[in-house]
């Protein structure tokens, strides 16, 4: 395909799926990543030949303002640029301790961008992804699943800088004509979701548990948090497909079904072969030990958030029907490819 494409957070699990998806299309790939005195590649390790990496801060108007003047000069050579905007403060637990900073970066970040590209010379070739998130859903209650059309209830600075991004998007959308798209996303993990999230932290911790390389139990906040879980690579391609519809649009991507965190350690503890028993302490918080009294899981009250979002699942039945969109793995295959991956990487060398 003639066409550019823009990905900011690209060094993040999304992000490298992302960039080796349109690499495999024939995209000229500009990956925008924020400098970091660690390295930040490892993700995009394989492909970083083919890449052109520049370094963006979303809090940092001039830097997004380059990359899309170097586009558009690039522009009347190809037939379009698509922007996949995946930069964002993405822990929502953290997002209540530097609200100022996630606002900046999820909020008004995108702003910068819609700025930028609304005032370039070729924006009628420009298409624009923002990545939104179910947790601009917050309290459903009364939603049993949550659509395009269900209302938006934010519990955290996380998904209220996020709604304004959604909203700010449709702004834009409607006011200037221009080709902006939000896919509300529902949870999805891979093997690259990073450590400090509750899936993978479990994982990688449980993995290291049993390959002998940690020796604290894995640290949980809500157990009985429940989500709708699904694979990082198909939801990719649900965003690439958002991007070659005829008209911009808003779209749900989830599996539909939903689990607990609780059923993520049951399902490790299975595939890992050790059987756990869950036990409260005198505080009433939770732990799961092994039949030799092992602790594996301990609950602590450090990580509950102060205002918990306890239930999400998505309905996207819209971009099912529509795009022709499907997830490719069950939840448990899910959690067993994450599994067997930090099973091997954790191994003692």
């Amino acid at each position: 395909m003639n066409r550019i494409a823009v990905v900011t957070g690209a060094n993040g699990q999304d992000g490298s799926y992302l960039c080796e998806l349109l690499l495999e299309k024939n995209y000229l790939v500009f990956a925008c990543i924020r400098r970091s005195s660690q390295n930040t590649l490892d993700l995009l390790q394989p492909i970083l030949p083919r890449l052109n990496i520049r370094y963006i801060d979303m809090n940092d108007a001039i830097s997004l303002s380059n990359v899309i003047r170097e586009v558009d000069e690039l522009l009347p050579k190809y037939e379009r640029c698509e922007i996949y905007n995946l930069a964002a403060q993405s822990h929502v637990h953290v997002s209540f301790f530097i609200p100022d900073y996630t606002s900046e970066c999820d909020a008004l970040g995108l702003l910068r961008i819609l700025e930028c590209v609304r005032q370039s010379r070729h924006c009628k070739k420009m298409r624009v992804y923002q990545a939104s998130t179910s947790e601009l859903y917050g309290d459903t209650t009364g939603y049993e699943i949550q659509s395009e059309t269900t209302p938006f209830r934010p519990r955290s600075p996380y998904a209220t800088a996020k709604l304004y991004a959604y909203w700010i998007s449709r702004n834009y959308r409607d006011s200037y004509g221009m080709f902006i798209c939000n896919g509300i996303l529902f949870n999805h993990e891979s093997p690259r979701r990073g450590v400090e999230f509750v899936t993978r932290k479990i994982t990688r911790g449980m993995s290291e548990l049993v390959n002998g390389t940690r020796t604290a139990p894995v640290v949980v906040g809500n157990l009985d948090s429940k989500r709708d879980w699904g694979y990082a690579k198909d939801y990719v391609d649900g965003m690439w497909a958002i991007m070659q519809h005829t008209v911009p649009d808003d779209w749900v991507l989830a599996t539909g079904s939903v689990h607990t965190v609780r059923d993520v350690i049951e399902c490790v503890s299975n595939r890992i072969n050790v059987p756990l028993t869950w036990k409260k302490d005198d505080s009433g918080l939770e732990y799961a030990e092994d039949a030799s009294g092992k602790k594996w899981i301990v609950q602590s009250s450090e990580f509950m958030r102060p205002n918990d979002v306890t239930y999400l699942c998505g309905d996207s039945r819209k971009i099912r029907d529509v795009l022709g969109w499907n997830t490719s793995v069950t939840f448990e295959e899910l959690i067993t490819t994450m599994v067997d991956h930090d099973l091997k990487d954790t191994e003692k060398r």
